[in-house]
């Protein structure tokens, strides 16, 4: 008997999350329902690593994430303990905050830079102001405008304070759905922060406070860089619809070079999405080949990975002949077969501004919508 054919849904993988971070949240998930009580011993890092059926080096990397969000205690010859007193329950607590925000890469902030900035706020928020980052529960829909719309109920359901919400990239009629999803929380008379993007359209503002990097900044850094070694032919690699922060980071390129040398020439490229499950490397390839450029500056780090894929496959030598640079310095950069020169994502510093917005708003603040720019950092290794 011949086999159904497996329909789309079946096909699609599931989504990729590390070993680390599936252990991180298991655990994390039991403090926050009250199954490990504060001052709860944890099993020990072997009990743990049979339990999950990952190495002690996974449990090790989960434990130390538990740690910096000031979850645990880990104290030497002893073990791990529930740090204590702080609750979504506890009666100390001052304010209930949520970080809002899709997940994976294709979603604004790479999921390893989204990971650092809840990290930090978290630890912030609990160890500076008596205060809890509640986070989102497992089992939300994957598409991603139900998710978004699911993890804004379970806000209303918590009882937040405040969130800081990281808008969806890339979605068209970006304003009207962003009010429209957030009205449920003005409502409520949740104070709302931005992080890395704004909802309206680039020439508004919306009435939210905005922190997010100097992405024109960096995009300048990035463009007298390249002219600096000497190239004369850029293309930007950025896919089509891009959020605001890309089109800041392009206007950066663009006014450092035209400041540098005239005569070198910038063409931003539409190509398609190389993330996961839209790994399309074709039409960079026939985009750079094509061009035949001398810098590929690439709108974050794995398209830059995919870039040096292709200039791999077409014999073409990074640097000597092709310099490749780009933006976030997640931990692929330093890992890339050539390691990748990026313009680093502040993220400490963008949780840590974030949650003061936030704090001022819910102390009473009634100055008008602030935007903070926060500067990054150029992070020079062997690619450019």
């Amino acid at each position: 008997m011949a086999q159904a054919k497996p329909t789309a849904q079946q096909k699609k993988p599931a989504p990729y999350r590390p070993k680390h971070r599936r252990v991180y949240e298991a655990i994390r998930e039991e403090i926050h329902d009250g199954r490990l009580a504060p001052g709860t011993p944890l099993p020990g890092d072997a009990e743990l690593g049979q339990r999950f059926g990952v190495s002690r080096g996974t449990v090790l990397r989960a434990l130390d994430a538990l740690r910096q969000e000031g979850r645990i205690d880990r104290i030497q010859g002893r073990g791990s303990f529930v740090s204590g007193p702080l609750t979504r329950n506890s009666r100390e607590l001052k304010w209930r905050v949520m970080l809002l925000a899709e997940r994976g890469p294709a979603h604004g902030l790479t999921d390893t830079i989204f990971t650092r900035i809840e990290h930090e706020a978290a630890t912030v928020l609990r160890r500076d102001h008596g205060s809890l980052l509640l986070q989102a529960p497992a089992g939300l829909p994957e598409e991603p405008h139900a998710f978004r719309a699911a993890l804004i109920e379970h806000a209303l359901h918590e009882r937040v304070d405040g969130v800081i919400y990281l808008p969806l990239e890339a979605e068209p009629g970006e304003g009207g759905g962003h009010a429209a999803l957030l009205a449920p929380l003005v409502e409520r008379g949740v104070k709302i922060v931005l992080l890395d993007r704004d909802v309206t359209p680039e020439v508004s503002r919306s009435a939210y406070d905005l922190v997010t990097t100097d992405n024109w900044a960096g995009g300048g850094e990035v463009g007298r860089h390249l002219v600096a070694r000497g190239c004369r032919r850029l293309l930007f690699l950025a896919p089509p619809g891009e959020a605001s922060t890309i089109t800041e980071r392009v206007r950066g390129v663009r006014d450092a070079i035209e400041g540098a040398d005239p005569d070198v020439s910038l063409k931003v490229s539409p190509v398609a999405r190389v993330d996961p499950p839209h790994a399309d490397e074709a039409p960079m390839e026939a985009e750079i080949l094509g061009h035949k450029p001398d810098g590929v500056i690439a709108k974050d780090d794995r398209t830059a990975v995919a870039a040096l894929r292709v200039l791999y496959r077409n014999h073409l030598r990074v640097p000597d002949e092709v310099a490749v640079i780009s933006f976030d310095d997640a931990p692929i950069a330093a890992a890339a077969s050539v390691p990748l020169t990026t313009f680093r994502q502040p993220a400490p510093a963008l949780a840590q501004v974030a949650v003061a917005r936030l704090l001022d708003r819910l102390g009473g603040s009634t100055l008008p919508p602030l935007t903070t720019l926060i500067r990054g950092e150029l992070i020079r290794r062997s690619s450019a």
